[in-house]
């Protein structure tokens, strides 16, 4: 059944973020280990550090992780995280 899940992504310097990426990326995953694909991509907004997303689909083996993206540039992702409600 479904669980539902909604987070937030910190992004501690916008600014400095917007010089080389234009979203944060966010992958999903049934399990840790599991293989991640793409969920959403939300557009850097200069001024805005918070980012939040609710994947009404999530279930509670969901994880999840992101990164800072554009075409050209892609970031490290940052460490996984389970989904929850």
């Amino acid at each position: 059944m479904a669980l539902g899940s909604r987070f937030e992504v910190a992004v501690s310097d916008i600014t400095e973020a917007l010089l080389n990426f234009t979203d944060l990326r966010l992958q999903s995953a049934a399990s840790r280990s599991g293989t991640f694909s793409n969920l959403v991509d939300l557009p850097f907004v200069a001024n805005q550090s918070s980012y939040s997303y609710q994947h009404t689909t999530a279930l509670q083996t969901t994880w999840y992780r992101w990164q800072y993206y554009s075409v050209t540039n892609q970031s490290p992702f940052g460490e996984p995280f389970p989904a929850q409600s």
